[in-house]
């Protein structure tokens, strides 16, 4: 009997999980407000992969983030961390008590650059290209008129601006990958990349604007990246000759310059633009060292010189100018002849200030622009060259966006009239 009871029970339960999916889905209703409890739950972020999510995004520090039907949340909260400092997050839900429910939780994360708006996703109150980002999770299928809101998110995006599309299976509003794109390409954006699978996917696009070229040779989103791309091309090609190139650079500029940024290194240590690892050989042995780097040559090079030298350390593909770590998860940064090669060199200060834990120290030699005249002149002329060829920028001072970006310098030394800069700031 109590069988029987419990079969009957759980078919009815079966039977109102479906009837709810398929009416949900049939009449596009958004998730209530009293599940909001269930959105921000650990198995909710267990299940639709946050962190991931949030890396496929690609939100980045100073950006304008708009996300449209963010819930209590879950993306939007770590999204307004990850865009410090100068980004600004605003979310827009069609639900007052959702909304309320978002600003709540921004207040007690004390999440200042996070704003909350009541409105409607098919008619968007923001002034034309208001946003950086515009991004939806798992809320297109809720939404009546689909193209009228994604050509909403056109008109608020700025023109080379990004979209970015996430569903997850078994969402009862699912579309797949096929209807993301077509949405998408019909409201006036084209396609840059799709990461996931069938049951969980973010499709990313950029607005397209009139002469744009087709989407299999469009230009990257931005400047920034069409710089990084040509970088890392440059530095693929270049990656066995590089040792024998910098020589001369090392024995008549910086000296002792890699022993004394790497001995000051302590605890969960992360050098940044890694190289072939030619500061490998200086870290304290206690150091635990992680390295990224843009390009997969000088990357593998890097790894066998750590190899060669039995150092344990994590050495991986990654941008210094949007860092797949969590806030906070290093206590010393590295930045050796990096920041002049890094494209957006602000981004990559910013990125490293998230990384770092507070009292965490950024050590850092480069070149730099002199403060004397006549060599700065030669600089100026010599700059454009440099950047097209050698990405390599000579007019820059790392010290501009340390200051900016709220670092406070405990030791700084100039050198070799002025073109040497090696300094030590604290978070």
């Amino acid at each position: 009997m109590n069988r029987r009871r419990i079969g009957i029970a759980a078919g009815l339960v079966a039977a109102a999980g479906v009837t709810y999916v398929v009416a949900t889905r049939k009449l596009r209703r958004a998730c209530p407000t009293a599940l909001a409890w269930w959105l921000a739950s650990p198995l909710v972020d267990l299940v639709a992969g946050t962190r991931e999510t949030l890396g496929w995004i690609g939100a980045r520090p100073g950006e304008r983030v708009l996300e449209v039907g963010p819930g209590p949340g879950r993306l939007l909260l770590p999204t307004a961390r990850r865009i410090l400092p100068g980004g600004v997050a605003v979310g827009l839900d069609l639900q007052p008590g959702m909304a309320r429910r978002l600003a709540a939780h921004a207040r007690q994360e004390n999440a200042a650059n996070l704003a909350v708006v009541v409105g409607d996703a098919a008619a968007l109150p923001f002034a034309p290209a208001s946003f950086d980002v515009v991004y939806l999770s798992t809320v297109l299928g809720e939404i009546h008129d689909r193209a009228a809101a994604l050509a909403e998110c056109r008109r608020v995006v700025r023109p080379g601006g990004r979209l970015s599309v996430t569903e997850i299976l078994p969402d009862p509003h699912y579309q797949n990958q096929e209807a993301v794109r077509r949405l998408a390409e019909s409201a006036g954006f084209r396609s840059l990349a799709l990461h996931g699978g069938r049951r969980r996917f973010t499709a990313n696009f950029a607005r397209a604007d009139d002469g744009d070229p087709p989407p299999a040779t469009a230009p990257a989103v931005d400047e920034a990246l069409s710089e990084t791309e040509r970088a890392r091309r440059f530095y693929d090609r270049f990656a066995g000759q590089y040792d024998r190139s910098v020589a001369l650079d090392e024995r008549l500029l910086f000296g002792d310059g890699r022993r004394w940024v790497c001995a000051q290194a302590r605890g969960d240590v992360l050098e940044v633009a890694v190289g072939t690892g030619l500061n490998l050989p200086y870290y304290p042995p206690d150091a635990r060292l992680t390295g990224v780097e843009l390009s997969p040559a000088m990357l593998a090079l890097a790894r066998g010189r750590a190899a060669a030298l039995g150092r344990d350390a994590d050495l991986r593909l990654g941008d210094a100018q949007a860092l797949d770590f969590p806030d906070e998860s290093f206590d010393t940064v590295v930045a050796m002849l990096a920041l002049s090669t890094i494209p957006d060199s602000r981004r990559a200060v910013a990125e490293a200030w998230r990384v770092l834990r507070p009292g965490g120290r950024l050590l850092l030699l480069d070149h730099v622009r002199s403060p004397n005249r006549a060599v700065r002149a030669v600089q100026r002329a010599l700059d454009p060259l440099s950047v097209s060829r050698y990405a390599h920028h000579l007019l820059r001072d790392p010290l501009d966006d340390i200051l900016a970006t709220g670092f406070t310098v405990e030791r700084l030394e100039r050198a070799k009239l002025g073109l040497v800069e090696r300094l030590v700031a604290r978070k």
